[in-house]
C-alpha cells in the first residue's frame, strides 16, 4: 500500500491557466500542463503579432522545466521579440507566473 501511495504522489498532474494583457504586445491566454512540478505542455492563445516560430523558440524550450522564474528565464531565448512582436522576456515570465 505504501508503494501505491508513493506512486500516486509522484504521478500527480495539474493544469494551470493564466491570462493577461502586456501593453504594446497583446492579450494572452496561456494553459500549462504540469506533471511532478514539471511543465509537460504549453498552449498560448490570444491576440498578438507572431514574427517567429513560437513552437520551436518558446514552447519547446519550456517543456520539462520547472515553473520557476529561474528555470523559465534560463530556458527561454533572450530575445522574445524575435518571436512575438515587442515581447520582453521579463514580461512573458511574469505572465507565466501570474505576476
Amino acid at each position: 500500500a505504501a508503494t501505491l501511495c508513493a506512486s500516486r504522489l509522484v504521478c500527480r498532474s495539474t493544469a494551470t491557466s493564466c491570462q493577461g494583457r502586456i501593453e504594446g504586445v497583446g492579450d494572452f491566454v496561456v494553459n500549462i500542463e504540469m506533471k511532478n512540478d514539471v511543465i509537460k505542455d504549453v498552449d498560448i492563445k490570444g491576440d498578438y503579432f507572431l514574427v517567429g516560430d513560437i513552437g520551436q523558440q518558446v514552447i519547446a524550450p519550456l517543456i520539462d522545466q520547472h515553473l520557476t522564474k529561474e528555470d523559465l528565464e534560463a530556458a527561454l531565448p533572450d530575445r522574445l521579440d524575435d518571436v512575438i512582436l515587442n515581447m520582453k522576456k521579463a514580461d512573458f515570465v511574469g505572465l507565466l507566473l501570474n505576476k
